[in-house]
């Protein structure tokens, strides 16, 4: 995927998220897309915590202005975001590299 690709599927991951919830980020670049647009969000005053599955990513979500907390600390995760190796109309596969 292109880095176009990336930007645009963020920007339409990012319609999905509402103030107070909490948002899983996954890993990869085109969670560091979203992560980068999310913060920007952020900075206008979206209020979200996040947790993660990578130190990569709490960094830059850190760097970006973003809540991070640890997994065992919420009770639950309001949506959660991720890249995927290969995509079809019919099939996703994620974990292919």
């Amino acid at each position: 995927m292109n880095s176009k690709a990336k930007i645009n599927a963020s920007k339409a991951a990012l319609e999905y998220v509402k103030d107070g919830m909490v948002i899983g980020l996954g890993s990869g670049t085109t969670v560091q897309e979203f992560i980068k647009l999310l913060g920007e969000e952020v900075k206008k005053g979206l209020k979200v915590v996040c947790v993660t599955t990578s130190y990569a990513s709490r960094m830059l979500a850190i760097e970006n202005g973003i809540l991070v907390t640890d997994t065992d600390a919420v009770d639950r995760i309001d949506i959660a975001i991720d890249g995927a190796d290969k995509a079809n109309r019919i099939a996703l596969l994620k974990g292919g590299g």
